[in-house]
């Protein structure tokens, strides 16, 4: 299909980016200052965040499916943020393999679809690099945590939560320029 077609489909869609950005805003600020939290409250919260996010980039690529034959990166990672928020409810012993571990290994690996996503995105849109900087910001989290103390929860939860403001941050960005419809060679001129 066109780069037009697939830059108007984004069009219609950039509210439900906008949404995942406030939902990221919500969980980093929660993470952040609620620092008397238990492990579980903190696991089940990711949870619920991990599961919404997931469901909203599943119905971003079914909306977008028709006209975007690249959207592969973007329907795993919402297959993967189902995945781990179902996990975490429907499976106890998902919960043993601790906080750290969760957080680490779904921010690395949905960091890695954001760069897959601006791969396939490149010829579309203008304001790829945000998937990467989104992308290489979540690899980065991941690592930071997967170093950090295991048995340190409050700090644990301030650096995902401080990831998550920033993550919202890029998202509400693409979120705009969505709906600015900043694509190559389609709507405004850059």
């Amino acid at each position: 299909m066109s780069n037009e077609a697939i830059q108007r489909a984004m069009l219609s869609i950039w509210w439900q980016v906008l949404l995942r950005g406030v939902i990221s805003l919500l969980l980093g600020l929660l993470m952040i200052f609620w620092p008397n939290a238990s492990v579980r409250a903190y696991e089940e919260i990711f949870g619920v965040y991990a599961l919404v996010d997931g469901l909203l980039l599943i119905m971003h690529v079914a909306q977008v499916r028709q006209v975007d034959r690249k959207a592969s990166s973007r329907l795993l990672h919402g297959v993967i943020g189902v995945g781990f928020g179902a996990a975490i409810f429907l499976w106890p012993e998902f919960r043993q393999i601790g906080m750290a571990n969760i957080f680490s290994t779904y921010v690395m690996l949905t960091g890695a679809l954001q760069v897959f996503t601006a791969l396939d995105l490149h010829q579309v849109v203008r304001y790829d690099y945000y998937f990467i900087a989104s992308g290489l910001m979540s690899i980065v989290c991941g690592l930071l945590l997967k170093t950090t103390i295991a048995g340190d929860v409050v700090l644990l939860a301030r650096i995902f939560g401080t990831f998550m403001t920033a993550y919202a941050v890029i998202v509400v960005l693409i979120a705009f320029e969505m709906r600015r419809g900043t694509g190559k060679g389609y709507g405004r001129p850059a």
